[in-house]
């Protein structure tokens, strides 16, 4: 499991502006959430692809097709049931081969989103390879106060989108996170666009730095 990191988001404004900075926030959801998707959603052409990698490189196939298989596409490890084994979907090579993704599509992927699957879009456009998930929501007259975990780290990207929203209803947001380093707690806080769009832009230059490393 990734550690998670504790985000606390807090925006000053009126009360009515602040309730419709949450409405618009947690759209689509069933709980006062912090839906990143409302700021950048993910493409929906990435949503069910999963990767696999082997010694030929890495391939791409659509979670929907392994689940309508049957069991003979799924690797089933010794001692695990079938049914166990589709939850974590491990799909053999044969089944990759026949059902993989052909490379013009990825490249039109890469082309038109600049991944070719969900979990690269996520760490490379959120900052995080999964939506937050709240830990608390208060809303009071002049503020209203999100507290989200968020999985290895910060949304940088999404974080100076988020001020631009914000700027939009009239108010004020202050962006803290609490970051594991060693032992100990690191706190940080975020308060102007400026610093926001400075952080965001270092992720960027480390992401792309990793990619590089990863596709050598």
């Amino acid at each position: 499991m990734p550690d998670m990191i504790l985000n606390k988001i807090t925006v000053k404004n009126e009360r009515e502006q602040n309730q419709k900075l949450s409405d618009f926030m947690c759209e689509g959801s069933e709980d006062w959430s912090f839906d990143f998707n409302n700021i950048l959603p993910v493409p929906e052409e990435l949503l069910g692809i999963q990767a696999i990698s082997d010694s030929k490189g890495q391939h791409y196939y659509n979670i929907d097709d392994l689940d309508a298989a049957n069991d003979d596409a799924i690797m089933i490890p010794t001692g695990m049931s079938p049914h166990l084994a589709r939850t974590f979907s491990f799909p053999t090579t044969e089944w990759i081969e026949e059902n993989k993704i052909d490379e013009f599509t990825i490249r039109r992927y890469k082309r038109d989103f600049g991944s070719a699957y969900w979990y690269d879009w996520c760490s490379k456009y959120w900052g995080t390879k999964w939506n937050s998930r709240l830990e608390s929501y208060s809303l009071e007259d002049e503020k209203v106060v999100w507290e989200i975990s968020t999985a290895w780290s910060p949304p940088f990207p999404l974080i100076p989108m988020f001020f631009d929203i914000v700027e939009k209803f009239e108010g004020e947001a202050v962006w803290e996170h609490a970051t594991p380093n060693g032992d100990d707690i690191q706190n940080f806080v975020i308060n102007s666009h400026e610093l926001a769009a400075e952080l965001a832009n270092l992720h960027r230059i480390q992401y792309e730095k990793m990619m590089e490393e990863f596709e050598k």
